[in-house]
């Protein structure tokens, strides 16, 4: 009863602040492009890898929240590996799932090299407190915490403010962003704040991180009461894809579900896809890896070469 308690008032009073706060003052766009440190990794065929690093700069409204934040130093660099070709091409940037970002594994789950081959610059972007950003290399990363949701809200806020420094440096144009699981619940949510993308495609993502979290609950035998599961809501509601009003045309998004999805489950896709006005494709597999050994690189590419209005080039192989 005491920790019931102690969530009970924990996140009322969140709810409160960041009710306080209001979406606009949370979400503000960015003053300037960050000044991206590269280091070559490896050749391509016509490229290179690089791996890129920048201060993030993101800094949240409420004092508590730059306090929390302000504790853990590595989170405040931002890491990306970039496949980059040397003409002029479109690009995607790839947002990992929970306990992702190591770029070695990374490479394989979204199979970089074969959508550079097919023409597309590929940015993997490591999200907050992850991989490189995640605290003394816990396997586990520090965000979203159900306990603690100074650090999932702003950790949100964060990941979005450094995607769209990351739009800023790339000029916005023909670029587009995918995301996988957490990945894709961020990269909804960038949907409704940043009309600039060419494209977003949402993979087996979570639509609603609340009923993520009451899952988790349920799962360690903890039923969290209709009174906390209300306050919990109103309090992650500051991110939450389905509190805000798509910016992208619905054309310009796919949403992808995967039949045998036990973790998300399929609800969380066709919710996205019916409040962004998105098409849903449902592919053979189950969450992450065995979707992405089927048809997922295919998906990537017809859709962005349908909102580009163009084919993309097939590259040798490097």
């Amino acid at each position: 009863m005491q920790a019931l308690q102690q969530l009970r008032d924990h996140y009322a009073l969140i709810a409160a602040a960041y009710g306080a706060v209001g979406g606009g003052r949370f979400f503000t766009a960015p003053d300037d492009p960050p000044r991206i440190e590269w280091r070559r990794v490896r050749a391509l065929c016509e490229g290179a890898a690089y791996d890129g690093r920048w201060a993030s700069d993101y800094e949240p409204v409420l004092p508590e929240a730059r306090a929390e934040l302000g504790r853990y130093k590595p989170n405040a660099t931002v890491h990306v590996r970039f496949f980059e070709h040397r003409r002029p091409s479109p690009t995607v940037i790839c947002v990992h799932g929970y306990c992702g970002g190591n770029f070695h594994f990374e490479e394989r789950l979204w199979r970089a090299n074969v959508l550079y081959q097919r023409g597309l610059n590929v940015i993997l972007f490591t999200l907050p407190f992850h991989a490189l950003r995640c605290p003394w290399h816990s396997l586990l990363p520090l965000f979203p915490c159900h306990a603690n949701l100074l650090r999932t809200n702003d950790g949100f806020g964060q990941a979005i403010w450094d995607l769209r420094r990351l739009l800023d440096w790339l000029g916005g144009l023909e670029v587009g962003v995918a995301g996988m699981s957490l990945g894709g619940y961020t990269t909804a949510l960038l949907t409704t704040i940043e009309p600039r993308l060419a494209f977003a495609i949402p993979i087996i993502p979570l639509a609603d991180l609340t009923d993520a979290m009451l899952l988790h609950e349920a799962m360690r035998g903890i039923a969290i009461p209709t009174e906390i599961e209300t306050l919990l809501r109103r309090a992650l509601a500051i991110h939450s894809p389905l509190c805000r009003g798509p910016l992208l045309d619905g054309k310009r998004v796919l949403v992808v579900a995967a039949e045998h999805d036990h973790i998300t489950g399929a609800v969380h896709a066709e919710r996205l896809a019916s409040h962004l006005h998105a098409s849903l494709v449902r592919c053979a597999g189950s969450h992450l890896l065995s979707l992405w050994r089927t048809s997922a690189p295919q998906l990537i590419e017809a859709f962005v070469a349908r909102q580009l209005l163009q084919p993309l080039a097939c590259k040798a192989s490097s």
